[in-house]
């Protein structure tokens, strides 16, 4: 868990520095964070039976609400920076994630 965080925090960094490594740099993003991410779900869902389901159809909602903003084109990015932008987009839906699995939590404990 930890090594997924601390990789994906350097790719991030990196692509910071770097927006035309994004093609390349993304996906390895992507699976450092399925690391980190796995990690705190296998953590919460021992804890709370059901949580990870409910975080996860929460962030399925948001990202389809963003793709439904995309379409009629509210959303817009230029060309040369699509790849930087789809990351931008992960790294928020991660995040998302990660905040729907605390407040699920907060709300199961309150039982």
């Amino acid at each position: 868990m930890r090594g997924g965080a601390i990789g994906g925090l350097v790719v991030c960094i990196a692509l910071v520095f770097k927006k035309e490594w994004a093609y390349f740099l993304a996906p390895i993003y992507a699976l450092l964070e399925g690391l980190f991410v796995g990690g705190i779900s296998a953590m919460y869902g021992a804890i709370f039976n059901g949580i990870v389901v409910q975080a996860v159809l929460l962030t399925i909602g948001t990202l389809a609400g963003l793709l439904a903003a995309y379409r009629p084109g509210w959303i817009k990015a230029p060309k040369f920076m699509e790849w930087y932008a789809a990351f931008g987009l992960m790294v928020t839906l991660i995040w998302l994630y990660i905040e729907f699995l605390r407040l699920l939590s907060k709300l199961m404990s309150r039982d």
